[in-house]
């Protein structure tokens, strides 16, 4: 008789197997607890390949910005319109926890030389803020160019707003905050895990993404990985799969987070099988 006892606890350890050869291969020192959670964090903080709109705001157009800076905006929204990658423009992706995409869908690109042995760009003063909507990745806004630690600057969306105003009313919550929370005021809370979605100067507030758990999880991550759960136990329990006598050794997940396929191995028999969903 086929034992069907469903054990996510040996589910999550193959998983994770599978997930640190997928990081080591390209990050040879790439060391964690949780690989299978950091990989779904590094295809949350990523943009993926594909061709878009570039939108540029009057205040960039209108900045002055030294040459090399200009050159490598443009260099990015090129490649952003060509699909190719911009990753490398991204900030350090060992054990990545960006908490202002998590709560404001903003990415920030560095804008110094590339630096091949690091295969990234370098570290620069000033960075580009870009936000890339969860319900349209299609196109992308340059925001602003401004230094560091303007991880949570409210006015971001005031440009947005400003620039764009139909990319806030996507985000707008019906609701409207009494107090208006300082940029310090969102830091600190940062600080002590809560999270807190941003406002704009009326006092409206967005909500640009997902935000984070009390343990700093993006919100989104942690839903996706319940979820892949049930992708999972519904493939072992339709097709009477003993975790005890079989093993994943390779899985594909899109750039949603959801899971496209699984291969699970017969330990005995030594049968692949792929399974997609």
């Amino acid at each position: 008789m086929i034992n069907n006892d469903f054990s996510y606890e040996k589910i999550i350890t193959q998983l994770n197997k599978c997930a640190e050869a997928k990081l080591k291969k390209e990050l040879s020192n790439y060391n964690s607890k949780d690989y299978f959670a950091e990989y779904l964090k590094e295809i949350y903080f990523s943009i993926p390949p594909k061709p878009r709109k570039v939108f540029i705001s009057k205040e960039i157009k209108e900045r002055t910005l030294n040459k090399k800076i200009r050159k490598t905006i443009n260099k990015i929204e090129y490649k952003l319109k060509k699909g190719e990658d911009v990753n490398p423009f991204l900030s350090k992706r060992l054990n990545n926890n960006d908490k202002m995409f998590s709560s404001f869908g903003i990415h920030h690109f560095h804008l110094g030389e590339y630096l091949k042995n690091k295969q990234e760009y370098d570290r620069t003063g000033d960075l580009l803020y870009c936000f890339l909507p969860y319900y349209n990745n299609d196109s992308i806004y340059f925001i602003d160019v401004l230094p560091h630690k303007q991880w949570c600057n409210q006015e971001l969306f005031d440009i947005i707003q400003k620039n764009w105003p139909d990319v806030i009313d996507h985000i707008k919550s019906p609701l409207k905050n009494d107090i208006l929370y300082t940029n310090e005021n969102i830091k600190d809370l940062r600080d002590n895990g809560i999270n807190i979605m941003p406002c704009l100067k009326t006092g409206e507030i967005i909500i640009p993404n997902f935000g984070y758990t009390i343990n700093e999880y993006p919100t989104y991550v942690y839903l996706c990985k319940i979820n892949i759960r049930r992708q999972i136990e519904h493939i072992y329990k339709t097709y009477h799969i003993n975790v005890s006598d079989t093993e994943i050794i390779d899985f594909e997940i899109n750039n949603n987070l959801i899971l496209k396929n699984i291969a699970i191995k017969n330990k005995i028999s030594g049968k692949i099988d792929l399974y997609n969903f």
